[in-house]
Protein backbone atom coordinates (compact mmCIF):
# COMPACT_ATOMS: atom_id res chain seq x y z
CA UNK A 1 0.00 0.00 0.00
CA UNK A 2 2.89 2.39 0.57
CA UNK A 3 3.69 2.29 -3.16
CA UNK A 4 0.09 3.31 -3.86
CA UNK A 5 0.24 6.16 -1.35
CA UNK A 6 3.45 7.44 -2.88
CA UNK A 7 1.90 7.31 -6.35
CA UNK A 8 -1.14 9.32 -5.26
CA UNK A 9 0.98 11.87 -3.37
CA UNK A 10 3.18 12.51 -6.41
CA UNK A 11 0.10 12.92 -8.63
CA UNK A 12 0.51 9.77 -10.70
CA UNK A 13 -1.74 9.30 -13.70
CA UNK A 14 -4.89 7.34 -12.69
CA UNK A 15 -3.95 4.73 -15.32
CA UNK A 16 -0.71 3.94 -13.50
CA UNK A 17 -0.77 0.30 -12.47
CA UNK A 18 0.63 -1.11 -9.27
CA UNK A 19 1.30 -4.67 -8.19
CA UNK A 20 -1.37 -5.57 -5.64
CA UNK A 21 -0.06 -9.14 -5.47
CA UNK A 22 2.43 -11.13 -7.52
CA UNK A 23 -0.29 -11.93 -10.08
CA UNK A 24 -2.71 -8.99 -9.71
CA UNK A 25 -2.29 -5.38 -10.78
CA UNK A 26 -4.56 -2.46 -9.98
CA UNK A 27 -4.60 1.10 -11.23
CA UNK A 28 -4.32 4.22 -9.11
CA UNK A 29 -7.69 5.26 -10.54
CA UNK A 30 -9.33 2.03 -9.33
CA UNK A 31 -7.95 2.50 -5.84
CA UNK A 32 -9.16 6.09 -5.69
CA UNK A 33 -12.55 5.17 -7.15
CA UNK A 34 -13.03 2.42 -4.59
CA UNK A 35 -12.21 4.81 -1.74
CA UNK A 36 -9.20 2.71 -0.77
CA UNK A 37 -7.03 5.82 -0.78
CA UNK A 38 -8.13 9.27 0.22
CA UNK A 39 -6.25 12.48 -0.08
CA UNK A 40 -6.68 15.51 2.09
CA UNK A 41 -4.88 18.59 3.16
CA UNK A 42 -1.89 18.17 5.42
CA UNK A 43 -1.13 20.19 8.50
CA UNK A 44 1.62 22.68 8.92
CA UNK A 45 3.14 22.55 12.39
CA UNK A 46 5.80 24.99 13.59
CA UNK A 47 7.97 24.68 16.69
CA UNK A 48 9.82 27.76 17.91
CA UNK A 49 11.99 27.86 20.99
CA UNK A 50 15.20 29.28 22.42
CA UNK A 51 15.08 32.64 20.74
CA UNK A 52 15.48 36.24 21.79
CA UNK A 53 12.74 38.79 21.15
CA UNK A 54 14.27 41.05 18.52
CA UNK A 55 13.15 42.31 15.11
CA UNK A 56 15.11 39.73 13.12
CA UNK A 57 13.82 36.77 15.14
CA UNK A 58 10.26 38.09 15.15
CA UNK A 59 10.35 38.44 11.36
CA UNK A 60 11.80 34.93 10.93
CA UNK A 61 9.29 33.21 13.17
CA UNK A 62 6.32 35.14 11.76
CA UNK A 63 7.40 34.22 8.22
CA UNK A 64 7.97 30.59 9.17
CA UNK A 65 4.69 30.23 11.07
CA UNK A 66 2.51 32.43 8.84
CA UNK A 67 -0.83 30.67 8.45
CA UNK A 68 0.33 27.46 10.15
CA UNK A 69 -2.23 25.11 11.65
CA UNK A 70 -0.25 24.77 14.88
CA UNK A 71 2.47 26.82 16.49
CA UNK A 72 4.24 25.45 19.53
CA UNK A 73 6.18 28.41 20.92
CA UNK A 74 8.25 28.97 24.02
CA UNK A 75 6.63 31.27 26.56
CA UNK A 76 9.09 30.80 29.38
CA UNK A 77 8.82 33.94 31.46
CA UNK A 78 6.28 36.46 32.62
CA UNK A 79 6.56 39.94 31.15
CA UNK A 80 7.64 41.31 34.54
CA UNK A 81 10.76 39.14 34.14
CA UNK A 82 11.50 40.23 30.55
CA UNK A 83 15.04 41.34 31.40
CA UNK A 84 15.84 37.87 32.70
CA UNK A 85 14.20 36.32 29.61
CA UNK A 86 16.25 38.58 27.33
CA UNK A 87 19.48 37.71 29.16
CA UNK A 88 18.73 34.01 28.65
CA UNK A 89 17.64 34.56 25.02
CA UNK A 90 14.08 33.40 25.71
CA UNK A 91 10.63 34.83 25.10
CA UNK A 92 8.13 36.01 27.65
CA UNK A 93 4.60 34.66 27.40
CA UNK A 94 3.45 38.09 26.20
CA UNK A 95 6.09 38.18 23.46
CA UNK A 96 5.19 34.66 22.37
CA UNK A 97 1.51 35.59 22.18
CA UNK A 98 2.36 38.64 20.09
CA UNK A 99 4.40 36.54 17.65
CA UNK A 100 1.59 33.98 17.36
CA UNK A 101 -0.93 36.76 16.66
CA UNK A 102 1.30 38.37 14.02
CA UNK A 103 1.79 35.00 12.32
CA UNK A 104 -1.95 34.43 12.06
CA UNK A 105 -1.71 30.81 13.15
CA UNK A 106 -4.82 28.69 13.52
CA UNK A 107 -3.85 27.35 16.95
CA UNK A 108 -0.99 28.36 19.24
CA UNK A 109 0.37 26.43 22.21
CA UNK A 110 2.66 28.11 24.74
CA UNK A 111 5.36 25.82 26.12
CA UNK A 112 8.91 25.58 27.50
CA UNK A 113 8.02 27.35 30.75
CA UNK A 114 10.81 28.25 33.12
CA UNK A 115 10.88 26.04 36.23
CA UNK A 116 10.68 29.22 38.31
CA UNK A 117 6.93 29.24 37.54
CA UNK A 118 6.13 25.71 38.74
CA UNK A 119 2.58 25.85 40.01
CA UNK A 120 2.00 29.20 38.26
CA UNK A 121 1.76 28.02 34.65
CA UNK A 122 -1.76 29.49 34.41
CA UNK A 123 -0.25 32.98 34.76
CA UNK A 124 2.01 32.32 31.77
CA UNK A 125 -0.91 30.96 29.73
CA UNK A 126 -3.08 33.96 30.64
CA UNK A 127 -0.38 36.44 29.62
CA UNK A 128 0.13 34.51 26.39
CA UNK A 129 -3.59 34.53 25.57
CA UNK A 130 -3.96 38.23 26.39
CA UNK A 131 -1.37 39.05 23.73
CA UNK A 132 -2.58 36.44 21.27
CA UNK A 133 -5.98 38.10 20.98
CA UNK A 134 -4.86 41.71 21.57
Amino acid sequence: MSEAKRAVRRGADPKTTLAATADRHISVGELLGAGALRTGPGQRIVYATDLAFNEANIARVVALAHGANQLFIEAGFLQEDRELAAAKRHLTAAEAGTIARLAGVEHAVPMHFSPRYLGHEDELRAEFMANLVA
